[in-house]
């Protein structure tokens, strides 16, 4: 599986009633995105952004929707850049 990545919040958020200044990101497994819908461009919907967000960090969709729209683009970015790694690296 994929090396865990990290982005830091603009702004923090609460979850389980702490704090939340890092977002970690597991590597995403076939299920957890049989449920979302993935485009070339990266996430498409908003649910797609929350649901897969807080699947892959644990934290629940009502912390995730908190967080400030101008993270979006690093959130993409993680998750995108999990299928780019393995293309770039040649693991499946």
């Amino acid at each position: 599986m994929a090396a865990p990545k990290t982005i830091t919040l603009s702004e923090p958020i609460q979850a389980h009633g702490e704090e939340v200044t890092e977002l970690t990101f597991r590597g995403p497994t076939l299920g957890d995105l049989e449920e979302y819908e993935l485009t070339t461009a990266g996430l498409s919907k908003g649910s797609t952004i929350i649901g897969l967000t807080s699947k892959l960090t644990g934290l629940p969709p009502s912390s995730i929707r908190k967080i400030e729209g101008r993270d979006l683009a690093k959130i993409q970015e993680v998750v995108t850049g999990f299928f780019d790694e393995s293309l770039q690296t040649g693991e499946t």
